[in-house]
């Protein structure tokens, strides 16, 4: 089921719900672009198996512009599966060196990265998160503690996924 309402480069209201993603390159994913303007804003996705999906969850609203994509009231829940951790390419778009979704220091073990930029997210959720990665290796995540003061549901660093409270 989707819904949105884009007006005047606000996005609001947007779910995705009880999705089977197998061999695909994203479990859920928000992008905004260098220099968008605008806000996202309640936005969900819920129920997503994911089987050898590099990219499980997360919000890439990030740039070094002075216009950002503002994204509020996100939430990503009842996620699980298994992480593609191998190298390679799960889809032939990659024509460029480097890929043009590689995400620069990430390990390929990450269920979430949330790649956010100061001052432009609030209350981004992640809940009931379970995720074992294709070679057995431990889960991580990306995610920068200074770009967010509120609990995003698994500790916000780069390094093992650890869930907090929120997430749970």
């Amino acid at each position: 089921m989707f819904r949105w309402y884009d007006i005047s480069g606000c996005l609001f209201l947007f779910a995705k719900l009880t999705i089977q993603q197998k061999d695909s390159l994203y479990g859920a994913r928000f992008k905004s672009w260098t220099g968008g303007n605008g806000l996202a804003r309640n936005i969900t996705w819920r129920n997503i198996q994911f089987d050898n999906v590099p990219f499980p969850t997360g919000p890439k609203p990030n740039s070094t512009s002075t216009n950002n994509t503002r994204v509020q009231d996100f939430l990503f829940e009842n996620f699980k599966g298994t992480i593609l951790d191998t190298p390679g390419y799960v889809e032939g778009s990659c024509v460029s060196d480097p890929c043009w979704y590689a995400v620069p220091e990430a390990t390929g073990k990450e269920v979430a990265i949330f790649d956010l930029y100061p001052g432009t997210a609030t209350n981004i959720v992640a809940k009931h998160i379970s995720a074992k990665t294709v070679t057995g290796a431990e889960v991580d995540v990306m995610c920068n503690s200074t770009t967010i003061s509120t609990d995003v549901g698994f500790k916000c660093q780069d390094g093992p996924f650890v869930p907090t409270a929120a997430g749970l």
